[in-house]
């Protein structure tokens, strides 16, 4: 069942700025220019607990690059 907004006796300028305010919740998406904003990345964010042992391994397979390299390389092969 829908509810009635009893009339709220609200003056000009609040009705002007009531109408339009579902404007500014609308989603932004990018900026002002065409193509503005954040880039889609081919990764995503991931938080791993390894114990020390695993750690260690992982480093020693990284050799030099990044752990996230290396954990990339040893689970996609």
């Amino acid at each position: 069942m829908k509810k009635e907004i009893p009339n709220q006796n609200l003056e000009k300028w609040e009705q002007t700025l009531r109408a339009d305010a579902h404007l500014s919740i609308d989603t932004k998406r990018g900026g002002a220019r065409a193509g503005a904003g954040r880039k889609a990345k081919d990764y995503v964010k991931t938080v791993v607990n390894l114990r020390p042992e695993a750690r260690e391994k992982l480093e020693a397979l990284a050799a030099g690059g990044t752990l996230s390299e290396a954990a990339n390389k040893l689970l996609l092969g």
